[in-house]
């Protein structure tokens, strides 16, 4: 208790203003209520406390928790920059490949059709350079060649394609009657049909516009 305060209540206790008995009665009420003053003061810097603790661990966590989106967003942005780039490199590959299979497609089919033609001119008793070495067909023997080489660039099924319009050629090529090269001759304008809708539904040609 204040020393102040004791030394008011000894002097009216001197003066016989306040018996002891008053006295002890006095420093109890006193001190109850200077007790329960600390006591609610105290619990109310205690609630202080803990919602200021509260406050920095919803704070702490907040912060936390932008982070963690912020770090979220920039792996996210981070990995959309790399798959975008990726398809990009994909489509330009694509685009690469289908370029180089339709000028093979279109080479391939070219160096047939001109070999029909000199097949059906030496058949006419033309003679064509280079068409013939004893009895090996010289350009069929470089298409075969060079379609083994490049049948990855050319897929499964051009590759297939050609490999049977070659045998066409060939067949023709050792035809010996005039009704067998109609026939193989038919096939051969019927496998130019085939191509045609294959070169289409491959590339869509029949939707450029000139």
């Amino acid at each position: 208790m204040d020393p102040q305060i004791l030394g008011i209540i000894e002097k009216a206790v001197r003066d016989g203003l306040l018996s002891y008995s008053g006295q002890l009665l006095l420093i109890v009420l006193l001190g109850a209520g200077a007790g329960a003053f600390l006591g609610s003061y105290l619990k109310k810097k205690g609630e202080q406390q803990a919602l200021k603790e509260d406050f920095d661990h919803l704070l702490q966590q907040v912060r936390l928790q932008t982070e963690a989106t912020e770090r979220i967003k920039s792996e996210v942005a981070k990995d959309l920059t790399h798959f975008t780039q990726r398809m990009e490199r994909r489509s330009e590959f694509e685009q690469y490949v289908l370029q180089e299979r339709y000028k093979l497609i279109s080479e391939f089919a070219c160096r047939l059709s001109r070999l029909m033609t000199d097949l059906n001119r030496s058949r006419r008793g033309i003679e064509v350079e280079g068409l013939f070495n004893q009895n090996e067909v010289v350009p069929l023997t470089g298409v075969f060649e060079d379609l083994a080489a490049l049948s990855f660039q050319l897929s499964s099924k051009f590759h297939k394609f050609f490999l049977e319009h070659a045998q066409v050629a060939l067949s023709f090529a050792k035809a010996s009657t005039e009704d067998e090269h109609r026939k193989l001759e038919a096939q051969y304008l019927l496998n130019l049909i085939a191509l045609s809708k294959m070169v289409n539904a491959e590339f869509g040609t029949e939707k450029v516009s000139w």
